[in-house]
């Protein structure tokens, strides 16, 4: 497999993104149109008029995640106005590469930075205007035509009595730490760069 670091310039309005593509994901580096939160949004306002260039190209995870680190830094992508990134392009983070497979601890750091995130109220909004009139026909028909036997609503509530809790080990005041710092950020980097765009 093919890994390649591209450096894409909106030809509009200048804002570049720095991003990772795999082979087999899409068909190829210049069809990308990259994930970034802020990026998509950009492009979803001005059109998809970018440049392309591959900063790396080769079959090797650890030297695209190097040379990603490497550009990361130089172009400081993260302060730096012209670019959309959120958080640095290490080559590894990201969507997914077809036929990989994330590790436990992956996983767990993946699972961490996500918990405890709350939708705005304007957010809410959004989602309850997005969902209003929307039906599930095949839900709708299922649920009037379904019999709850004697049986079967027995089993539910001897399995809802009966489950056990899960059980999680306690963060630590320093892992909570890390990640409210880590959280407020983000959304820090994002408030910023969506206020510079409206100017």
């Amino acid at each position: 497999m093919n890994y390649y670091l591209l450096l894409k310039t909106h030809n509009q309005t200048g804002l570049n993104y720095l991003c990772k593509f795999s082979e087999g994901v899409k068909k190829s580096p210049h069809k990308y149109k990259g994930s970034g939160k802020y990026w998509k949004r950009h492009i979803k306002k001005h059109g998809y008029d970018v440049e392309t260039k591959i900063l790396y190209q080769g079959q090797s995870e650890q030297e695209l995640s190097a040379c990603a680190i490497f550009w990361s830094n130089v172009y400081d992508v993260v302060k730096n106005k012209k670019f959309a990134n959120l958080i640095p392009e290490n080559g590894l983070d990201g969507g997914g590469v077809k036929g990989r497979k994330l590790s436990e601890e992956h996983k767990r750091k993946i699972s961490l930075y996500f918990k405890g995130r709350k939708h705005t109220e304007e957010t809410k909004e959004k989602i309850r205007l997005g969902h209003l009139n929307k039906k599930r026909p095949d839900l709708v028909i299922i649920n009037k035509s379904r019999i709850w036997t004697k049986e079967m609503r027995n089993k539910l509530s001897f399995y809802a009595k009966n489950r056990k809790p899960i059980k999680r080990k306690p963060l630590s005041l320093e892992v909570k730490a890390k990640i409210s710092m880590s959280v407020k950020q983000y959304y820090y980097n994002l408030d910023k760069k969506i206020e510079e765009s409206m100017k």
